[in-house]
């Protein structure tokens, strides 16, 4: 379990990283702000799970937990509404 764990936090920096080379990208191509939020999203989710897991934060779990998930809604809202 020790090695997903910091398998999950190697995750989280790479997921940040794509994060902000995306948001770099969608300056120049705005469609690509929507693949963000969900970008954006999952990585919420994924430090949702280090918090609890990691970290013992469990209050800030369900914060960014809820964050997450309403990231990936409103993206998910703004492609089909």
């Amino acid at each position: 379990m020790k090695k997903f764990n910091e398998f999950m936090i190697l995750m989280q920096l790479i997921m940040i990283i794509v994060l902000i080379g995306g948001l770099i990208f969608s300056a120049f191509k705005p469609w690509f702000l929507n693949i963000c939020e969900i970008i954006c999203g999952v990585t919420l989710l994924v430090i949702a799970y280090n918090n609890h897991t990691s970290y013992k934060r469990k209050y800030m779990t369900l914060i960014y937990g809820l964050f997450g998930i309403f990231m990936i809604g409103m993206a998910i809202f703004n492609i089909y509404g």
